[in-house]
């Protein structure tokens, strides 16, 4: 897993499986993927013990005139506060989930592995509808005509991963999503453009724009990020330059003669290429260094801390046999040893497992429970 940054108080969005930490959302996406794949009754059991509970909460649900649509069976929020009195027919669903939940340890910080089951569930449930499925069949045979393919090549098409008509697979890993949108929000209110900037907000306020000029040359000077972008500069005080370009038609020219007020160009008259090729690489990987401690400092005036890189993908396949498939960290450290041919402690064992689970917002089991 990649060590990026993240703001410690906006990891995911309450009451839904969805991830505002980029990290967060890989490991977590990984982890159920070794899950369903490792252990796959973790996701017929959850297919079989508690769909049939969702599928009561449901029509009892749209049964019921005077519920919003976030009151619905698939709202955690709402169905772990059911009872025989409040929302009656959602709390079998909830004791379903919970066993299910607390058979293979699947107890995350602020519920979350139950939020995502329940997403799960949901999604299964809806795709397995008659006229959802009617109208999957239609998508599918319109995609075909239009690409001029078989009505079976368009099973590779990402969207019916789980969701091929009459063949609907219930997935953890396809119901977790990840969205960054509030997150570039928060960064635009922190230099006070509101909610203007809500997407892309590093290219748009910090875009890699090597444009150096004469001053930049100058060896003695403290290095100066602004000078490497001398065309951000221009842009700065002539906004609209690029909203005249952009109704120019350039086909019509091989050259531009308008002279530019800044920047290096190279003067073979003066120097040789190798010169001035020598002279722009260590610019270049100047503005790089600057460039990236900006970036970095900007985030962490902000609160941002660096998360840690983990380079041991099979610390999550240790954490899926200890968690979910309830091994002993012994069991762990004897099976890859021989596995992989080379001997592992089980000190190694513990502490990948134990970060593993802190990366994956998930509560780590009790030994005891092996």
């Amino acid at each position: 897993m990649k060590g990026l940054y993240y703001h410690p108080s906006r990891i995911k969005h309450n009451g839904a499986p969805v991830l505002i930490d980029a990290g967060k959302h890989g490991a977590i996406t990984l982890f159920v993927r070794l899950i369903e794949q490792m252990v796959p009754e973790v996701m017929e059991e959850l297919k079989n013990e508690v769909l049939e509970a969702y599928a009561r909460a449901d029509h009892w649900y749209a049964m019921q005139s005077n519920l919003s649509p976030q009151e619905g069976p698939s709202e955690w929020n709402i169905v772990k506060e059911s009872s025989y009195v409040n929302f009656p027919a959602y709390n079998n669903l909830k004791e379903k989930l919970i066993k299910w939940s607390n058979k293979y340890h699947l107890n995350g910080i602020e519920d979350f592995y139950l939020t995502l089951a329940l997403w799960s569930i949901g999604n299964y449930y809806e795709e397995c509808n008659e006229v959802s499925r009617k109208q999957r069949v239609k998508e599918i045979q319109e995609y075909a005509r239009i690409f001029g393919v078989s009505v079976e090549e368009c099973r590779s098409m990402a969207i019916y991963k789980n969701s091929w008509p009459y063949e609907e697979c219930i997935s953890l890993s396809e119901s977790l999503y990840f969205e960054d949108e509030p997150d570039d929000i928060e960064l635009s209110k922190s230099i006070g453009k509101g909610e203007q900037i809500f997407n892309s907000f590093f290219s748009r306020v910090f875009p890699f724009t090597f444009t150096p000029e004469i001053l930049s040359d100058i060896g003695k000077r403290s290095p100066n990020i602004l000078t490497y972008e001398s065309l951000r500069l221009f842009d700065e005080t002539r906004s609209d330059l690029l909203g005249k370009a952009n109704t120019r038609d350039y086909s019509e020219f091989e050259v531009l003669t308008k002279p530019w007020e800044g920047g290096i160009g190279w003067d073979p008259r003066i120097e040789t290429w190798k010169e001035f090729e020598e002279k722009m690489d260590k610019q270049y990987e100047q503005y790089k260094t600057l460039y990236r401690e900006r970036s970095s400092q900007f985030l962490r005036e902000r609160g941002y801390v660096k998360d840690k890189e983990k380079r041991k993908l099979e610390h999550f396949k240790w954490l899926v046999d200890y968690q979910i498939k309830g091994w002993s960290i012994r069991e762990i450290a004897d099976y890859y040893s021989g596995l992989n041919n080379e001997i592992i402690n089980e000190d190694t064992v513990f502490h990948g497992v134990r970060n593993t689970a802190s990366l994956v917002l998930i509560h780590l089991r009790s030994s005891k429970n092996s």
